[in-house]
């Protein structure tokens, strides 16, 4: 996966897939050398742009023994707000609610 564009500029799609790549990875692992059978998967990176603004990427994944350990995508997010505790049982509730169509199962 390349990181950097021409001229060296960071290549963000790119880098930002690697991360969530990377945490979906890291929880597979977990789901065969331990006895968890579900798992949430969180890559975060960012940049500054070229206003030298923070600007930041997350990833959230669900990734289950129920599901082969193929990551399922939560829901958009712009920051960790959701892990807070007054929006935790909500965030659960989505992840537990969560089934791999059809279509994803066979990709």
């Amino acid at each position: 996966m390349d990181k950097h564009k021409a001229k060296h500029d960071p290549n963000y799609l790119n880098i930002n897939s690697y991360a969530v790549n990377v945490a979906v990875y890291y929880a597979n692992a977990l789901l065969h050398y331990t006895s968890y059978t579900k798992i949430v998967a969180i890559g975060v990176t960012g940049y500054k742009d070229e206003f030298g603004t923070l600007q930041t990427k997350i990833g959230v994944y669900n990734v289950s023994k129920e599901y082969f350990g193929i990551g399922q995508k939560v829901a958009e997010y712009s920051d960790l707000s959701f892990l807070k505790e007054s929006n935790f049982d909500v965030f659960v509730d989505k992840v537990n609610n969560l089934e791999l169509s059809i279509d994803e199962a066979e990709r």
